[in-house]
């Protein structure tokens, strides 16, 4: 993470891991969360300038947001934390169904959109 003491300059925030809310390499969301949270905490140690996320899915995201907001430093989560999301939702179902429920949430961090993937549902209907 560091070179001869030092974060590079442009780096603004570390994303850590993929959808970890989804089941993956024989462990789910209740062990992965919480070893996300882990790498926060050290990279915040050597890191605390930073932001972070840790992305996930848009299966039961208010839930994984709570997840990580309980889990998180309290501290970490307030000044240096973001939550992130990545979906296949676009359009009308983006703003209605993901973008206007984190803000009737009232969440008390930021929401950034990670990945924005269009399936072939949405391909087809581009065409």
């Amino acid at each position: 993470m560091k070179k001869n003491g030092a974060i590079h300059p442009v780096v603004h925030s570390f994303s850590i891991g993929n959808e970890l809310d989804l089941p993956k390499y024989d462990m789910n969301a209740e062990t992965l969360i919480p070893d996300a949270v882990r790498v926060a905490y050290l990279i915040h140690q050597q890191a605390p300038d930073h932001y972070m996320t840790v992305p996930i899915s848009n299966a039961d995201e208010q839930r994984f947001y709570a997840m990580l907001k309980a889990q998180l430093p309290a501290d970490l989560y307030a000044n240096r934390f973001y939550n992130s999301i990545q979906t296949f939702k676009v359009g009308d179902d983006l703003r209605d169904n993901i973008l206007a429920a984190y803000d009737a949430a009232n969440h008390e961090v930021p929401l950034i959109i990670t990945e924005l993937g269009f399936s072939a549902i949405h391909q087809r209907r581009l065409a």
